[in-house]
């Protein structure tokens, strides 16, 4: 009795550490897969505002030597 108890749960273990895997590698793509959306749809890129913000600050910066 005491094998089959040992058995059964080896199984449910192995069964609960699987679901637990395929949980973990689904919530990977979907995160993956809306991080990749947003990217796409936003035209937002912090790089890009940071250049302008720095073109702007030369550009009012030699105002005042010339």
């Amino acid at each position: 009795m005491d094998t089959n108890e040992k058995d059964n749960n080896l199984v449910s273990t192995i069964i609960a550490v699987i679901i637990f895997f395929i949980s973990m590698i689904l919530g990977c793509c979907i995160y993956w897969i809306v991080r990749r959306c947003r990217t796409e749809k936003s035209s937002y890129n912090p790089n890009e505002e940071l250049l302008r913000g720095a073109q702007l600050y030369k550009m009012k910066n030699s105002e005042f030597y010339v």
